[in-house]
Parts: C-alpha cells; structure tokens; sequence
C-alpha cells in the first residue's frame, strides 16, 4: 500500500517538471522567428550589409575574382596558335599552366571571403573590420584544406554518381543507335548556341527517341545531389572551426540533416534570385555590343565576368549567414532537449 509521503513526494515532482518545462508556444515562436529571418531574401539583404562593411572584400573581389577569370577569357580569345607542332605544344603547355595559377588564385579569393565571412558565424571581440593585407595572408594557409576537402567531396559525390553513370555506360555500349546520335547531338547544340544555327532541333528529337531509356538513369542521380546538399557548408565549417577534410563534411551534414528539404528550398532561391539578374544584365550587355560593336565579343565576355563574380560573391555570403542561423537553431534545439532530459 503506497503511504501518504510517497503520494506527496511524487505531486511535488509533477510541480517541479511542469514549472521547468517550457510552453509549447515558447519553443514555435522563436522557431517561427527563426524561419522567417532565414528568408532568401533576407539572407541577401544580410550578405549585402555585411559586405558593405567589409572593404577588404572589394579588393578580394577585384583582384582575386574579377582579374582571373578576365585574364583567363582574354587568354582564351588571344591565345596565339602556332604553324608548327612543336612550338604549339610548347603553348598549349604554357595555357594550361597559366590556368592552374589563375584558378589557384580564385581559389585564393574563396577561401579570404570564407574566412572574412565568419564573422557572421563566429562572434569575435574586437576590430570587425579587417585589411587585405591581413586577409590574404591569413587566408593563405586555409587554400590546401579547402582544395583537398573540396577534391574529397567530389570524388564521394562521383561514387555516387556511379549508380547513373554506370547503366548509362551500359546502355550506351549495348545501343549502337543510340551512339551514331549521342556525339553529333551535342556537337550540333554546341554550334547553334554559338550561333551557328545547324539541324539541332532535329538531331535532338531523334537523340531523344533512340536514348530515351538514358533517362531512366536520371532518378539514381539524387544520391549524388543530396551529398551536394547536406555538405554544402564545407568551406565555412573549415574555416570557422579547426575540422578538415573528412570531418568538415561530416560536420555540414550534421547541420542540415532533418533540414534538408527547407534547405534545398532556400539555396535554389538565392540562386535564382542573384543569376536571374545576371543573366539580363548580361544579355543586355551582349545585345548592345552586339549592335553597336559587332567585333568585339570580348567587352561583354568581360561584364558578363563582372556580373558573375559579383554574384558568387554575395551568394557565398549569403550561404555563410544561412549555416550562422542554422548553426545557432541546431544549438538551441539541443540545449532545450537537454533541458528537458
């Protein structure tokens, strides 16, 4: 038979547990709050700010995202072509050296906006401004873990990958129709987005109907795309933590894990919110050179490089503000499962 002090013990347990835990509402409310503040939009606006802040990224802009691509487009265009086999082999071997330095240098500009821009994420005391000088060399050391984390992540995405490539593969070795459309198709879109024109829609119709079982492989693409999601916060995990390679991914994917459908929601907007208006710019940009000067395709080429760096600039940032608030959420959640345990 339970005695009167054990009843009393246990009413008094109840009234502790239900003056410790939290209300419903308290916890969806900020949760709510915490949705509506990762809006693309305002995770744009919040790149922007921040960007304004910071003059340090406008020399990184300039020098390590502009310059390279424009000095590699102006290579592309004005690379000289030699008669003689030797001396051609000697400048197609200078041309891809040349490119391996400007991507180096790109990358270089990547990982100073990565690491200019934890400050979204990691809370700081002191300056909140900081100098190129101080940005390129610090950044410096984060170039090779960047490189190979990013290396290692493709080459897990290519594994799965292999699910589609693979019956791909397959197919098209067991389908000669199917091989006698598949290189003239695409050598035909190739000339008529150069302008070209060319029998494209024709080809493409009978690609379509000879290769529709390629198709079919599409689906056991997701694998590969949900890898590409879940460690898409690699470079700022890196950067804003001492985790490397292997674990910075593991670290992305903890975070967007049981997220990743609002996640993949949001990237796909800033996305389209940032090239939608690159691409008209740009197009509008290539029309009027075109009219006006017809000769030198490079101009656009060189605002189209603009336009573009411009826009990966602000869409890193902005992916930077988007792991600081999921990073935070994550956090709470845990502090309040913890609470209640």
């Amino acid at each position: 038979m339970v005695s009167l002090r054990t009843i009393d013990i246990g009413v008094v347990v109840l009234r502790k547990l239900r003056m410790t835990t939290p209300k419903p509402s308290s916890i969806l409310i900020p949760m709510a709050k915490r949705r509506s503040s990762a809006h693309p939009l305002h995770l744009i606006t919040e790149a922007w700010l921040f960007l304004r802040k910071q003059p340090a990224l406008f020399h990184v802009l300039v020098w390590f995202l502009i310059l390279p691509v424009v000095i590699m487009d102006l290579l592309t265009a004005y690379w000289p072509v030699s008669e003689a086999q030797a001396i051609d082999q000697i400048g197609d071997i200078g041309y891809v050296l040349a490119s391996i330095l400007l991507t180096f240098v790109t990358f270089w500009g990547f990982a100073c906006v990565l690491l200019v821009g934890r400050r979204m994420v990691v809370n700081r005391a002191g300056r909140s401004r900081t100098s190129f000088r101080a940005v390129r060399n610090d950044s410096a050391r984060m170039i090779f873990p960047l490189f190979f984390t990013s290396l290692l992540r493709s080459v897990i995405t290519l594994e799965w990958a292999m699910l589609a490539v693979i019956p791909a593969v397959l197919f098209l070795l067991g389908s000669q129709e199917c091989r006698a459309t598949f290189s003239p198709a695409f050598s035909a879109a190739g000339t008529y987005f150069q302008g070209g024109g060319g029998s494209m829609p024709i080809l493409f119709s009978s690609f379509f109907v000879r290769c529709s079982p390629l198709f079919l492989t599409l689906p056991l693409l997701v694998p590969a795309l949900i890898y590409q999601l879940r460690t898409a916060f690699y470079g700022i995990v890196l950067t804003s933590s001492d985790l490397r390679y292997r674990d910075a991914l593991r670290k992305s994917s903890a975070v967007v894990r049981g997220k990743s459908w609002r996640i993949f929601w949001t990237l796909l907007a800033m996305g389209l919110l940032l090239l939608i208006p690159s691409l008209i710019l740009g197009g509008l940009v290539s029309f009027i050179q075109y009219s006006a000067l017809p000769g030198l395709d490079i101009i656009s080429v060189i605002f189209s490089d603009v336009i573009y760096a411009c826009s990966g600039l602000l869409f890193t940032l902005a992916l930077v503000a988007y792991y600081g608030k999921l990073h935070k959420e994550k956090g709470r959640v845990e502090e309040v499962v913890s609470d209640l345990l």
